[in-house]
């Protein structure tokens, strides 16, 4: 008899801004523009070491199976 521990995925959450755009809706955001702007968050997220206070606790979580 085996006997593996349970796991979960859990999912989160995470904001940024995007500046510049022109269409009050964001439909002129470009894929890469999304990107970088994820990408300055994560690092900034970083260098300030707040990666509880940004992302927080999960919103979703399920047994993998």
């Amino acid at each position: 008899m085996t006997n593996t521990a349970k796991t979960y995925s859990h999912a989160y959450t995470i904001a940024f801004e995007l500046s510049g755009s022109t269409c009050e809706e964001g439909s002129d955001v470009t894929p890469e523009q999304l990107i970088a702007a994820l990408r300055a968050r994560i690092n900034d997220i970083e260098k300030k070491n707040e990666v509880e206070e940004a992302i927080g606790a999960p919103f979703d979580t399920h047994e993998e199976e």
